[in-house]
């Protein structure tokens, strides 16, 4: 059990420094907390287990995700910008691809799951929330912060090169009340890893 006691990883890969030449440590670990990393640990431990094939490295952390949706449009909209907005997609064609809320869900946990297995350990998403979206953050084990999308006005482009905004500030507060409600929620959340930014 790695958090049970004091142990020693015989062996393990850690990385000193540029250019990432791997070198041989020991670190010592007690509980979650590694107490010591270097080559001739002198003192005792609980357990020694062999850790040539492992790697200790810190958690990655993503600062800026739209999982709802960044999933699911992949591959479709690098090509799609509008060159008198120079290059940008934004305006025209990401407002066409909005998945539901079985695909955001189904992009969340994806993206979810792939953030982990690169060695994320914290994420902060910025998405239009659906029901189950902080259950969904709970489950993957990640630290994370949320970030409810709204908005108080829709956005259009007149004759391929002007940006026009069609504010409705009353749909913005509600949707900023929202926002802060979920927020809230996920500051309770039971896990202790969720938290909300606006």
């Amino acid at each position: 059990n790695l958090y049970s006691s004091s142990f020693m990883a015989d062996r393990l890969g850690c990385y000193d420094g540029p250019p990432c030449v791997p070198a041989r440590r020991r670190p010592r670990f007690i509980n979650e907390r590694i107490e010591y990393i270097g080559a001739d640990y002198k003192g005792e431990v609980d357990t020694e287990i062999d850790g040539s094939s492992l790697m200790v490295m810190p958690g990655l952390v993503n600062i800026h995700t739209h999982l709802g949706n960044a999933p699911a449009r992949k591959g479709m909209i690098e090509e799609a910008g509008n060159p008198l907005l120079l290059g940008s997609s934004w305006y025209e064609v990401m407002v066409l691809l909005h998945a539901d809320d079985a695909g955001r869900r189904a992009a969340t946990q994806y993206a979810l799951s792939e953030l982990a297995m690169s060695g994320v350990t914290s994420v902060m998403d910025w998405s239009v929330p659906y029901d189950g979206w902080l259950e969904d953050f709970a489950a993957s084990g990640l630290r994370s912060w949320i970030a409810p999308g709204f908005e108080s006005a829709s956005v259009g482009v007149l004759e391929g090169r002007e940006i026009v905004y069609h504010w409705d500030e009353p749909a913005g507060h509600r949707g900023l009340e929202s926002a802060l409600a979920l927020i809230d929620e996920a500051d309770r959340h039971p896990s202790g890893r969720l938290s909300g930014v606006v």
